[in-house]
């Protein structure tokens, strides 16, 4: 009986962890413009939650929100989504040195 519980016990967390874990990409080059492209792999998506962490020498762009010289922690979008692609266009204006990543995961039914 406590195999099965164990058992039981280890699915339920891997479908936790795979379900509601943050993926991680990163701008590869903050002195050129790129798009990044974050992918649900489940397509009942009914939500976004995406945040931008690192560090930048100065100003940047990245999707709507302007991003200032120094340390970077912010959100990008957080709220219902229902498409399991999103596009968020990164524009350096003066930024020529630095690192970003961009947490994400889509909420899913």
């Amino acid at each position: 009986m406590k195999k099965i519980l164990f058992l039981i016990a280890i699915v339920f967390i891997g479908i936790y962890y795979h379900t509601y874990r943050y993926h991680e990409i990163v701008v590869s080059d903050v002195n050129r413009p790129q798009t990044l492209v974050l992918v649900s792999k489940n397509k009942n998506v009914v939500g976004l939650e995406a945040y931008i962490e690192g560090y930048l020498d100065d100003t940047a762009k990245i999707g709507n929100l302007a991003l200032w010289k120094g340390e970077v922690k912010t959100t990008l979008h957080s709220s219902d989504y229902y498409v399991d692609t999103f596009l968020i266009n990164y524009i350096p204006y003066k930024a020529k040195a630095g690192n970003l990543t961009v947490k994400y995961r889509f909420n899913t039914i």
